[in-house]
């Protein structure tokens, strides 16, 4: 997984950590879990990601899958 991919999808999205953590549905210490691989994001988590976020099909894998 690639976390600073993803935190700069995120900002450049105009977005903060915790407006992505609520827009999903997580707590925000949960999706820091995620963030520093204590926790795995579910595949349904990383879809909500993707779809809050705004990620095309390419970025979702280069984040998710690289």
């Amino acid at each position: 997984m690639n976390i600073e991919l993803l935190k700069y999808f995120i900002k450049k999205n105009n977005l903060s950590v915790k407006e992505v953590a609520d827009g999903i549905g997580m707590g925000l210490n949960a999706f820091y879990q995620r963030l520093s691989n204590k926790v795995e994001f579910k595949r349904s988590e990383m879809i909500e990601v993707k779809n809050f976020v705004g990620l095309s099909d390419d970025e979702f894998k280069q984040i998710f899958f690289n």
